[in-house]
């Protein structure tokens, strides 16, 4: 029997099921008597009498309908190997060598695990959690004979019948239709009663008892969901995640992934109602959808018309926790239930080499990273000596190809002042000036920082073309997350992130594991010191807006705001001490979002959120530096090291003038050789 894989969050309790059927066999003993009383009551009151075909009632057999409970598992466990004709007597013959193989108790332990209920249930255990929420064995009465219920419609009713297509809508979703399910449980009564099995008056008091279901469980982890089971189908292959049976641990967190779906939702539908916004909305789109499917019922259209593809804005994040390189939380897009129909749709077009997945937007689709990548050319200047946070850049224009706000290579700004003098790479990193990000990428080297971005965990290729520098190549959500885990991590890595921890068959032996391949991938200090860059960043850079508009808490935190050139893909990738989380905005087919479409409009507000729900479970803590990296102040006017004499002059909020200090504390690389400034900038 094909059974369903059990997919367990952080703390152990199951996240979802991934599973052809949905199937999680238990004992007999486990079944409550009463339902077995009802089944048999319902479905064969003879079942201990016979021997696998109830000769009064034979004609059933041979008319193909299954006339005993034995027969049914014949024909659910072989039917499908025989032809039509053949089905009815051979599935006779079977039915009576299963009676002489196992005993009754068997017989129905293997027919309960085996039947399928309705809908996505297979087996009464599946059942029971999923129309009702509890384990089998804590079935009432009348709950019990609702579930044997569902098994009067296995091969439906008289085609004559008024209910029939009821009992059809029935079978695809019970939870949907409980005034014929609730019709069908009281005919379970009807026959207990005259099975003996309750009296009239039990069953009077049972019928008044309402129909009452679990709500559906786990339905917003869709996409997380489809991304664990592409990683079960490499891992194990897919013939046997197909048959299932698995147990497979995760660290996904329930409650940030909810939280990460809403606010994805919530920001990109404000982002559509924008002032000047003029794409396609979300709602526009179902309103096409509603109007192609009404054609098509209608006869206007033919069933061959092509659906119009989505062109409304989407986004994706992508939440890991920094230690193992686990997901807490994945996100594909706008909504799964359209992402989950085009990729069915996709799938069944056998033209398509690939198909689209739900979670391609984070795992599979690379974009340009744009000025999200920026912090990498920095990094990869301040791993070699000479090179740190105070080096200083020419802060003038440099004339782009591709003209525009950020054709010139200004910054992440409508308009762009120069100061037209050096600029420590604290301040240009901080401010993202590309001008700056594009010499200091001049000065180490293209390949130098290609190799650096690509230990880091960069694996898709860097181009070699100047505007590399500044984000030009595409890259996956997953891995331009994992390789901002460096940052809070020094320098450490996972190989990837891992949806999946571990694995165990059903009798708990261990299939697979995830061996700690966390490395020191990049160098310790430069991925400090433009961590210290990145807090400045996110507290008073391109980053300020989280916290002065958008709500972010009292985190300790770093980050980087991500534009591509005509404002195609917008970026924000930051992360704690504990987690990194990245955000992806923009379409499927690459247009502007908006003109002009900064990040710090429309990634930031999504991972502000994600941060905050995250913080309770995983509060930050300030990131420590490296052991050994020397603590010097340095002065802010001349970038050198600071004397008594670097002070300044400025008012106090009354108008008042007073000194203090020009100067901050710098953490630099061992044996960096600094010069004492030599000005005296209190006289000034």
């Amino acid at each position: 029997m094909e059974m369903s894989t059990v997919v367990y969050d952080r703390k152990g309790s199951e996240l979802s099921r991934i599973c052809i059927v949905d199937r999680d066999p238990v004992s007999l003993s486990q079944v409550p008597h009463y339902l077995v009383d009802a089944m048999v009551a319902s479905l064969d009151p003879r079942f201990y009498q016979h021997s696998g075909i109830d000769y009064s009632q034979l004609a059933n057999a041979l008319d193909g309908k299954s006339q005993t409970i034995t027969h049914r598992l014949a024909c659910d466990a072989f039917g499908s190997s025989l032809s039509k004709d053949d089905a009815s007597i051979v599935s006779a013959f079977i039915a009576r060598r299963i009676e002489g193989r196992y005993t009754k108790t068997e017989i129905l332990e293997l027919y309960l695990n085996r039947v399928h209920f309705g809908a996505s249930y297979y087996g009464v255990q599946s059942a029971a959690q999923g129309l009702f929420g509890k384990s089998v064995e804590n079935l009432s009465l009348e709950e019990s004979a609702s579930l044997v219920g569902l098994l009067h419609t296995q091969e439906g009713l008289d085609e004559n019948s008024q209910f029939s297509s009821e009992v059809a809508e029935l079978r695809k979703d019970p939870s949907n239709h409980p005034q014929p399910w609730l019709r069908e449980r009281n005919i379970v009564f009807s026959r207990m009663v005259e099975e003996g099995y309750i009296s009239e008056l039990e069953r009077t008091e049972w019928e008044k008892k309402p129909m009452i279901t679990a709500a559906p469980k786990h339905a917003q982890l869709g996409y997380i969901k489809d991304a664990i089971r592409q990683e079960l189908e490499i891992i194990v292959g897919e013939e046997r995640a197909a048959v299932g049976g698995f147990k497979v641990f995760t660290l996904v967190d329930p409650e940030l992934q909810v939280a990460a779906e809403k606010s994805v939702r919530q920001r990109l539908t404000e982002i559509e109602q924008s002032p000047g916004y003029d794409h396609q909305t979300y709602d526009q789109y179902r309103a096409l959808t509603a109007d192609y499917h009404e054609k098509i019922q209608n006869g206007t259209i033919s069933p061959d018309t092509p659906m119009s593809s989505p062109r409304y804005i989407q986004a994706a994040t992508m939440v890991i926790e920094n230690k193992s390189g686990g997901v807490l939380a994945l996100v594909g897009g706008f909504d799964y239930k359209r992402d989950a129909e085009r990729a069915a749709a996709e799938k069944a077009d056998s033209f398509r080499e690939e198909p689209f997945e739900t979670s391609d937007r984070v795992l599979k689709i690379a974009r340009p990273a744009g000025t999200a990548f920026v912090p990498f050319v920095y990094a990869a200047a301040f791993a070699k000596s000479g090179f740190s946070p105070i080096s200083m850049l020419d802060d003038s224009p440099i004339a782009a190809p591709g003209g525009g706000i950020l054709g010139e290579w200004g910054a992440e700004v409508t308009e762009r002042t120069y100061s037209l003098k050096p600029v420590s790479a604290r301040t240009a990193l901080t401010y993202s000036y590309n001008n700056c990000a594009l010499r200091m990428g001049e000065l180490v080297g293209l390949p130098s920082v290609q190799v650096f971005a690509q230990k880091a965990g960069i694996k898709s290729p860097i181009s070699d073309n100047q505007s590399s520098m500044l984000g030009e190549s595409s890259m996956t959500l997953s891995e331009i997350c994992n390789a901002f885990t460096t940052f809070p991590n020094q320098g450490r890595r996972s190989d990837r992130p891992r949806l999946i921890m571990k694995i165990t068959d059903r009798e708990d032996r261990l299939v697979y594991e995830v061996e700690d391949k966390s490395e020191t991938a990049v160098d310790p200090i430069a991925c400090y010191q433009t961590h210290s860059c990145l807090v400045d960043a996110l507290e008073r850079g391109t980053g300020s807006a989280a916290t002065s508009e958008f709500g972010l808490g009292k985190i300790s935190a770093a980050g980087k705001t991500g534009t591509t050139e005509k404002f195609t893909d917008l970026w924000f990738l930051g992360y704690t001490s504990q987690l990194t989380a990245g955000v992806w905005v923009g379409f499927d087919e690459p247009e502007p979002v908006h003109d002009p479409a900064f990040s710090n409009r429309f990634a930031l507000p999504i991972w502000t959120d994600v941060m905050n729900a995250a913080e309770k479970q995983y509060p930050s803590q300030e990131i420590k530096p490296p052991v050994g990296l020397e603590k010097i102040e340095v002065c802010r006017v001349s970038g050198l090291q600071a004397t008594e004499k670097c002070v300044e002059t400025v008012r106090d909020g009354n108008g008042q003038q007073k000194i203090v200090r020009a100067a901050f504390f710098e953490h630099l690389r061992p044996g960096t050789l600094l010069e004492k400034c030599p000005a005296d900038h209190g006289k000034k």
